[in-house]
C-alpha cells in the first residue's frame, strides 16, 4: 500500500479506537501508539500542449470526445463534467454552472451530489472562475 493509504487507514482505525474509548468498550487506543507514515509530495504529471492535441486528434471519432473536450477546455472535473445538465449550459455568455457532480457511492451505483464546496460556481469557457 501507498504511504497516502496507509495514513487513510491509521486515521480511520484511530477514529474508531477513539470513539470505543470513549464508549468504554476498551481501556486504550492502540493506535495512539503508531506514528503513521510520511507521505512525499508527489508533482502532478501533465500533458503538454502536443500531447493534448494528439489525445483530443485521437478520440475525436468517440462518443466520448465531448467529455473529454469539455475537461480538457475547462479544467473541470471528471464528476463535474459528468454532471452537466443542459439547464447547466448558457450558450449566450459561454458559461458552464457547476451546480452537481456525478460521483459513485458503493454499493448503490452512480447518483448526483452537490459540489465538495457546497456552492455551485460558473465555468467560462477558457476554465476561468466567475
Amino acid at each position: 500500500m501507498s504511504a497516502q493509504s496507509v495514513k487513510h487507514h491509521h486515521r480511520l482505525i484511530s477514529k474508531i479506537l477513539k470513539d470505543a474509548v470513549k464508549w468504554d468498550f476498551i481501556v486504550r487506543n492502540v493506535a495512539e501508539a503508531v506514528t503513521p507514515p510520511k507521505t512525499k509530495k508527489v508533482e502532478m504529471q501533465t500533458w503538454n500542449n502536443e500531447q493534448v492535441k494528439r489525445f483530443l486528434q485521437k478520440s475525436r471519432d468517440t462518443v466520448y470526445f465531448p467529455i473529454y473536450q469539455t475537461a480538457i477546455s475547462t479544467g473541470m472535473r471528471r464528476g463535474e463534467v459528468l454532471g452537466i445538465r443542459w439547464q447547466d449550459i448558457d450558450f449566450d455568455n459561454q458559461l458552464i454552472y457547476v451546480r452537481q457532480t456525478l460521483q459513485p457511492i458503493l454499493k448503490q451505483g452512480l447518483t448526483f451530489k452537490e459540489p465538495k464546496s457546497g456552492k455551485s460556481r460558473s465555468i467560462t469557457r477558457n476554465g476561468k472562475l466567475n
